[in-house]
C-alpha cells in the first residue's frame, strides 16, 4: 500500500481521535466590562380573598395551581432582585470573590458564601448582550449554565443593597 493511498485513511483516523479527545477546561479571568444593573422590582399577584384566605399562596405557586406560575413566567421573563431599602441599611456588601470555568458548551460559576450576603445574581454575556441567568441564595455556592463570553457575579444583602459586580471573561 502506497503512502498516497494510506494518507486519506490516516487523516480520517486523526480527525476521529481529535473529536474524541475532550477539550481541556478553560478558566475565566477578571476582565473590565460594564454589565447592566440587575433588574429590580416588586413582584406580586393577589387574585382573590375568600374567608380571609389569600390565593395564590406560595404552595399554590409551587404546584402551578390554576396555571398561575405559567402565566407569571410569560410576564416575568428574567429573574429580578428586590429593590434596595436604604432606610433600613445603607451598607454595601463586599464584591464577591468568584471564579468560573468552561468545558465544552458548559460553564460553572462558583463563589464562597460571604458574610452578610443573602443572594447572588449571575449574569452572562452572549453575543455581546447581557442577561440575568439566575438569582440564587448565596449559600448555593455555584451554578451550572451554558458557556458564555463573560459572567458577572453580584452580591445582595437582605436589604437589597448590591455589591459591584465581579466580571469574569475567557482569556
Amino acid at each position: 500500500m502506497t503512502f498516497k493511498r494510506l494518507y486519506p485513511s490516516m487523516k480520517f483516523l486523526f480527525l476521529c481521535l481529535l473529536q474524541a479527545t475532550p477539550l481541556a477546561a478553560q478558566n475565566y479571568i477578571a476582565v473590565r466590562d460594564n454589565p447592566p444593573p440587575v433588574t429590580r422590582e416588586f413582584r406580586a399577584a393577589w387574585v382573590a380573598s375568600v374567608h380571609n384566605i389569600d390565593w395564590p399562596s406560595a404552595k399554590g405557586l409551587m404546584k402551578n395551581q390554576g396555571g398561575i406560575s405559567t402565566a407569571l413566567r410569560k410576564v416575568y421573563t428574567q429573574p429580578a432582585a428586590v429593590p434596595p431599602m436604604p432606610w433600613l441599611s445603607k451598607s454595601v456588601p463586599a464584591q464577591t470573590v468568584a471564579s468560573a470555568s468552561a468545558s465544552g458548551s458548559n460553564a460553572t460559576v462558583r463563589w464562597p458564601a460571604p458574610q452578610g450576603v443573602s443572594k447572588v445574581a449571575v449574569q452572562a454575556r452572549q453575543s455581546g448582550v447581557w442577561h440575568t441567568i439566575a438569582i440564587v441564595p448565596a449559600t448555593a455556592g455555584s451554578i451550572s449554565t451554558t458557556r458564555a463570553e463573560a459572567f458577572a457575579v453580584t452580591s445582595f444583602d437582605r436589604y437589597g443593597n448590591s455589591s459591584t459586580p465581579k466580571i469574569l471573561g475567557l482569556p
